[in-house]
């Protein structure tokens, strides 16, 4: 694993997706862009200065752009304070400090060829996934990558673009969001309507491949207690379900 790396970041790019979520992007030096697909950050708005060692707070995110191609970027949503700061505070050309990488949500070191790998988000917490999502290719050796993304309503659907090139170029791939909120129209990406659920998941699935999927679990730290205790429930051995678990 790579050592963790304190570096000066410029905000090169801000997009206000509506309902206080934002994606950021950030220009970094080439040579920083060796993270692992699923690793994570820390982000801080105050000074450091790297001859005392002193990290001041700083918040996590889930680094959402693919390794070795720059800038990195990360989504949030405003949910307190610090968030807060962020969305006063962040805007193009501005001067950060980063520390990364971090983490072991790595899917490709957690499943084997052949495996049938389901993906459960919650909001923001698509994030990690996305880098996995955009290395598939027709080459890829899994029996079947399946995403469930739930989402509050439209304003707030991520990636959508990403998603989209994925489903094109690979054939395993299959991705369903579950919208909370009835709208009409048609979309690139199969809806459901209605909260994202465990049986939701179940139903999309034929049962002999619910059962032998391995599940990868991120989103808001009560969904992810709460759909880990139903799919132990619903008979699915706890090696084979994998939480985002910084938070």
């Amino acid at each position: 694993m790579i050592n963790p790396h304190k570096i000066q970041a410029k905000v090169s790019k801000v997009l206000d997706h509506g309902d206080g979520v934002y994606t950021v992007s950030f220009e970094v030096n080439q040579k920083y862009l060796r993270f692992k697909a699923g690793q994570f950050l820390h982000l801080t708005l105050d000074s450091f200065d790297p001859t005392n060692g002193y990290w001041p707070e700083s918040r996590v995110f889930s680094i959402c752009s693919p390794p070795k191609v720059g800038p990195i970027t990360i989504v949030y949503s405003v949910k307190g304070i610090y968030t807060k700061r962020m969305e006063q505070e962040l805007s193009l050309g501005k001067h950060v400090w980063l520390k990364f990488p971090y983490g072991e949500f790595i899917i490709d070191s957690m499943v084997e060829p052949q495996d049938h790998v389901v993906l459960i988000a919650g909001g923001t917490g698509i994030s990690p996934f996305i880098p996995f999502i955009q290395s598939l290719d027709d080459s890829s050796q899994y029996s079947s990558v399946s995403l469930f993304y739930g989402i509050r309503n439209r304003v707030v659907q991520l990636f959508e673009s990403e998603l989209v090139q994925a489903r094109t170029g690979c054939k395993i791939f299959r991705p369903w969001i579950f919208n909370q909120q009835e709208e009409n129209g048609s979309y690139p990406i199969p809806h459901v309507k209605g909260m994202l659920s465990i049986d939701g998941v179940r139903t999309r699935l034929d049962s002999g491949r619910f059962v032998q999927s391995k599940f990868f679990l991120s989103g808001p730290p009560v969904m992810i207690q709460y759909f880990k205790e139903d799919l132990a429930k619903q008979g699915i051995e706890n090696n084979n379900i994998f939480i985002d678990s910084w938070e």
